[in-house]
């Protein structure tokens, strides 16, 4: 992973975690106009793409660490 891709998963915590938060702060009486549901919306949309964000990195991660094992699991069985 790159320095840059780091730190966009990074961001992308924070995203997720600081709106997490607000999310929490919600109940019915901060969802009682239009306005407020349109922006409820709106926060999950960013939420979602953000986590969507860290899911792939991670599943990237998760193969290339998979690649490495079988490569070097390889390399030990012809020893």
């Amino acid at each position: 992973m790159e320095t840059l891709e780091l730190e966009q998963v990074i961001d992308d915590l924070r995203i997720v975690i600081n709106n997490l938060a607000q999310l929490r702060r919600m109940d019915g009486a901060t969802l009682y106009t239009p306005e407020s549901i349109a922006a409820y919306h709106q926060l999950l949309e960013v939420v979602y793409a953000a986590y969507g964000r860290i899911e792939t990195a991670v599943d990237e991660l998760g193969e290339e660490l998979e690649a490495e094992h079988m490569r070097l699991d390889a390399t030990i069985e012809k020893a």
